[in-house]
């Protein structure tokens, strides 16, 4: 194993080959032993799980293609897409998505991590009002509204350095984000962007003409609505 993936609590068995093909290897007699000794909750042999038990090799999760988008499925206060690269694999709690047109592939991720695109996501997500957690699958992913990455390709000087800053730093939830304290109402407040939020987002309300109050109803609108819909899941 190396160095680095010591770290990681959890990791991954990669395997796409047939029991023929792994006699007299380590992987056949990790199959051999998962086999004998993994159940599920329910007692069944780990084999027989519903889940994999359908699978050509029951421990192989098949080859996986190339990735451009990785969606959280689940969202909360935070909101975040991420540019898939070869060596991600991904679990069901994510979406993977894959760009007709690679060639703007880190603009397409710029504008989906632009705070429109999140109140447009919070708009059209499905709500789970009784646990607060909004899901986004397939539909919501495909029909997704954004700014069309081709404008920010033609200004690449102006958000190249922004998204290397998002992309190296934790995304927050959208309160710290967007500079609101979510014990206070968010209309008595004004918004306050982390800096590099608040570049990619002048990008993208330039690009569309909003004036300075549209700019601020975006940032009020999407941060007011992810607050209801977790208040909501509370009282209930």
């Amino acid at each position: 194993i190396k160095p680095e993936m010591k770290k990681f609590r959890y990791k991954l068995f990669y395997c796409n080959r047939s029991r023929k093909q792994l006699l007299k290897t380590k992987a056949f007699q990790y199959i051999a032993w998962a086999e004998r000794n993994l159940k599920t909750k329910d007692g069944r042999k780990i084999q027989d799980a519903p889940s994999v038990k359908g699978r050509k090799y029951w421990y192989s999760i098949g080859r996986q293609q190339r990735v451009d988008v990785i969606s959280n499925r689940f969202v909360g206060e935070r909101f975040i897409f991420l540019e898939g690269k070869k060596e991600f694999l991904v679990c069901d709690v994510f979406f993977v998505c894959k760009l007709d047109n690679t060639n703007v592939k880190k603009e397409t991720v710029a504008s989906l991590n632009s705070t429109l695109t999140f109140l447009l996501t919070e708009v059209n997500g499905r709500k789970t009002y009784g646990i607060g957690v909004m899901y986004i699958y397939g539909t919501e992913i495909t029909r997704q509204l954004l700014l069309n990455p081709q404008i920010l390709s033609s200004k690449k000087n102006e958000w190249a350095m922004i998204y290397e800053s998002l992309a190296s730093r934790k995304i927050l939830d959208i309160y710290s984000e967007l500079g609101f304290k979510s014990s206070i109402p968010i209309r008595q407040q004004q918004p306050n962007p982390l800096p590099d939020r608040k570049a990619l987002d002048d990008i993208v309300f330039d690009a569309l003409g909003l004036t300075e109050e549209e700019r601020k109803e975006v940032y009020w609108a999407v941060a007011e609505l992810v607050k209801n819909r977790l208040e909501k899941a509370r009282s209930i």
